[in-house]
């Protein structure tokens, strides 16, 4: 649980670094956990945070867990592979609720999101809310990614945000049977080549 000051919680951090010579790679297995007030509002410090587990064929997964009132995104994946968020509930994120940069084997399906929120710090329509959003360049042939089955009700801005989707991968598109309602965009794609 977070301390009593506003805006700030908590954050698990699962990272990769250098030992000396020796590469220390991050894994968790969560299953039935429950994560409430964490984050920092105004940073990318999200409860759950995935950092520089590349090139490595070790695995976390997060599933059947709760993510309630989030500070900043409730779980964010950057640099990182082999990470499956399954059958997991998100209530009352701000900003993004799962969000993955530069990965690669990412799985995140069967989840249900209600209520994305721009942070109260910043104006409206300044900075992307969504409750799924991917912001590298994604090919569905050698990158591994799937993003399925998610249901996204209630966002002030966009239910998925799909960065840089190649046009000529879109019969492949690995982001098939979502679902979105009461948002002001639903999907928005961003295409390549």
């Amino acid at each position: 649980m977070p301390g009593p000051d506003y805006g700030w919680g908590f954050t698990v951090i699962v990272y990769a670094f250098m030992d000396g010579t020796i590469m220390r790679i991050g894994s968790t297995q969560l299953s039935g956990v429950q994560f409430s007030d964490g984050g920092q509002l105004d940073t990318l410090n999200a409860p759950l945070t995935f950092m520089n587990n590349i090139n490595s064929t070790i695995t976390s997964t997060i599933t059947g867990s709760s993510f309630t009132n989030c500070k900043a995104n409730c779980i964010y994946i950057y640099n990182s592979q082999n990470v499956t968020v399954d059958n997991n509930v998100f209530y009352n994120a701000w900003v993004i609720a799962v969000e993955a940069d530069f990965v690669l084997s990412v799985v995140i399906t069967n989840n249900l999101i209600i209520g994305v929120n721009e942070r109260p710090t910043v104006g409206y329509g300044s900075e992307l809310v969504s409750g799924i959003a991917l912001y590298q360049p994604v090919n569905p042939a050698t990158d591994g990614i799937l993003v399925t089955n998610n249901t996204v009700l209630g966002s002030q801005m966009h239910g998925f945000a799909f960065s840089h989707i190649r046009c000529s991968d879109l019969e492949n598109n690995p982001f098939a049977n979502n679902t979105v309602g009461s948002t002001n965009v639903g999907f928005v794609f961003t295409t390549i080549g």
